[in-house]
């Protein structure tokens, strides 16, 4: 028998693989089957279902596409697990109905919507309209972009949380081929901010919380490409002492393990990087006074392989695959310095969900050059089992 998964959090078991109208679906190996089957044995069905899936909805059920109002193409893709840490030390993230009854019901649900405005460049958005955009300081300075995901954690670029080691370390923390050795900085540096919508906010409901652990996916890498450094399993955890959700202040859902965006899709990315035309990140580049949106389309690994001015650089760094990054492009829009470990945001019928994180590009808001996003979906064993203690909130039914 083969498993398949049907989007979003629909498990079914057929003797062979099937094509559905409309929708995508991959098949599993067998021998994935007998350790799912083996988790459903040793737990209950809500922790096998969301160590693997996500969430259950409110009442305790898992949503199934099939009974949902459908575009006329699914936003997920080849849907297949290639674990790295392996399934069996999985566990699902905590999680009690009506626990968070003063705040909102579900993940990823926004007071608007933020793709209702088509833009050309990038614009302010609705305040809060993004109520799990965070951002991150360190040493006082605003220094990244950052994503809620539960009470206690947030998801952002690796490197924002490591800094390069000048010449040769006698402990070399990379790994892989020619690179570049870091360090991971120290956490009591770092305050995040949530609920803010001004770059220099004065609002009293503001929620500022200190860092008190840095969980860097232990694979990520830095390399050297000619002019600019490119980063590899650039994604890292960042652990708070609890949040009160609340209008202003929620988490985005977590996408499901290993899916994949559809070539051509729209997704939102917000930040508070600068919104001007450089072919250099200039350091000295004044940032926006307020939280800022763009949209961008998702282009296939290939195409981005092939173009004229990222290309290059993902064929020198040959094991950066389509598991790691995808890649964006947008239309006098994109992300740039200071949205770096952001969200990039994709809208699903149970609700917006953290498809991506802001790595890396060659310059910004230039015509024709993509950006590389990690790829959230591929790390989400890692970031189950680096989150057990975090209250999560379900997805919409």
């Amino acid at each position: 028998m083969l498993l398949l998964y049907r989007p979003l959090f629909d498990l079914v078991i057929y003797d062979q693989c099937s094509s559905i109208p409309s929708e995508v679906m991959a098949c599993r190996k067998i021998q994935w089957i007998t350790v799912v089957i083996t988790i459903l044995v040793a737990h209950s069905p809500i922790e096998a279902f969301q160590g693997f899936l996500g969430y259950p909805s409110s009442s305790g059920g898992y949503p199934s596409w099939g009974s949902t109002n459908l575009p006329s193409e699914p936003w997920w893709k080849n849907m297949r697990r290639t674990s790295r840490t392996g399934v069996n030390s999985l566990k699902a993230p905590a999680y009690s109905p009506g626990q968070f009854s003063a705040g909102p019901q579900y993940c990823g649900t926004s007071p608007s919507d933020p793709f209702s405005d088509r833009i050309v460049g990038g614009v302010e958005v609705v305040p809060h309209e993004f109520p799990w955009v965070a951002k991150l300081f360190h040493d006082k300075a605003f220094h990244c972009g950052a994503a809620l995901i539960s009470d206690r954690y947030l998801l952002t670029a690796g490197h924002c949380v490591t800094s390069h080691i000048e010449g040769t370390s006698t402990e070399p923390r990379s790994r892989r081929g020619d690179t570049i050795n870091y360090e991971v900085k120290d956490p009591k540096d770092f305050i995040v901010e949530l609920g803010s919508h001004k770059l220099k906010e004065k609002s009293g409901d503001v929620v500022r919380k200190k860092v008190i652990r840095i969980i860097l996916n232990s694979e990520y890498d830095v390399f050297a490409s000619d002019d600019i450094m490119l980063q590899s399993n650039d994604l890292a955890i960042l652990k708070i002492n609890p949040v009160v959700f609340s209008d202003i202040v929620s988490p985005i859902c977590l996408p499901m393990m290993n899916a994949r965006v559809r070539d051509g899709a729209k997704l939102i990315v917000a930040g508070w990087g600068s919104t001007l035309t450089e072919t250099l990140q200039d350091p000295t580049t004044k940032l926006p006074d307020a939280l800022q949106k763009a949209f961008l389309t998702k282009i296939s690994h290939r195409e981005c392989k092939k173009n004229p001015y990222i290309g290059s650089h993902l064929t020198k760094i040959n094991q950066m695959g389509e598991r790691e990054i995808f890649c964006m492009i947008g239309n006098n829009q994109d992300s740039c310095r200071g949205d770096s470990g952001g969200p990039a945001i994709l809208r699903t019928p149970q609700g917006y969900v953290v498809a991506g994180l802001v790595s890396w590009g060659l310059g910004c808001n230039q015509k024709n050059y993509p950006a590389a996003y990690t790829q959230v979906s591929s790390y989400m064993d890692y970031i189950l089992e680096n989150t057990r203690d975090g209250k999560f909130l379900p997805h919409k039914p």
